[in-house]
């Protein structure tokens, strides 16, 4: 069950990550269909249900940030890996299994954990830090990418909103400012029953002021969108 495709910069490399874990990485410009697989991982290395992807910049060595976690196999887990490219063949050669070995960037383990979108922020500086939306956890992971190590997180929660659940990013022209997607109380995908990994109280879209080069964030304000269904009384606690 493919999840997500993560397409290089050179469209040469396709990462498609599986909902019961693990990763295929098939070579996007072979003329074959389907297109040669040339590094396959299991779900040991890779965990269940990935679903953002993000390169980083030009330079060398280009890597290719992933997650994993939550969903029907994958219940509470948030888990960001990077990978290098150049350690990737072209068709018809292939790695052995589970090589290039992932980093493993960080791993959020147990109750209200949920990856989900990925963003590289402060252009101007070689887009330096990553930052990794939590859903229930209602917070920003701040990834330094180049140690690939987490320097801190903060939260998103305001006087906007006390559970915006933040989904799916992308950043302005100038890198001054993000753009974040929010689940309201009735999510139409993704959630869990009992656990409600997707519920949100404020759907829309959220503005959130990048600071620090990228270290930090505040949320400034929520653009609001409401389609509610009157014959609905409660939809989250049902999933």
């Amino acid at each position: 069950a493919l999840v997500g495709p993560m397409i290089d910069r050179t469209s040469s490399l396709t990462f498609l990550t599986l909902a019961g874990g693990g990763l295929l990485v098939v070579d996007s410009r072979n003329g074959g269909a389907p297109p040669p697989i040339v590094a396959e991982y299991d779900n040991t290395a890779i965990h269940a249900n990935g679903f953002g992807g993000m390169q980083k910049g030009a330079v060398t060595p280009d890597r290719m940030y992933l997650n994993s976690g939550a969903g029907g196999t994958n219940l509470s887990e948030s888990d960001l890996y990077s990978l290098r490219l150049p350690a990737f063949p072209r068709a018809p050669a292939f790695n052995p299994p589970n090589t290039p070995a992932p980093t493993v960037v960080f791993s959020s383990d147990g109750p209200g954990h949920d990856s989900h979108g990925l963003v590289l922020l402060d252009p101007q500086a070689k887009r330096r830090f990553l930052w990794a939306a939590d859903r229930p956890a209602n917070a920003i992971d701040v990834v330094d990418t180049t140690t690939d190590t987490r320097v801190g997180s903060f939260s998103v929660v305001s006087r906007h909103g006390a559970d915006p659940a933040p989904e799916l990013f992308e950043l302005s022209p100038g890198g001054s400012h993000a753009f974040v997607t929010l689940r309201g109380p009735c999510p139409l995908t993704g959630n869990i029953q009992g656990i409600n990994n997707s519920v949100g109280d404020r759907p829309g879209v959220a503005v959130l002021r990048v600071g620090q080069g990228g270290r930090g964030g505040t949320l400034v304000g929520i653009a609001p969108i409401d389609n509610e269904d009157g014959s609905i009384g409660s939809c989250a606690p049902a999933g």
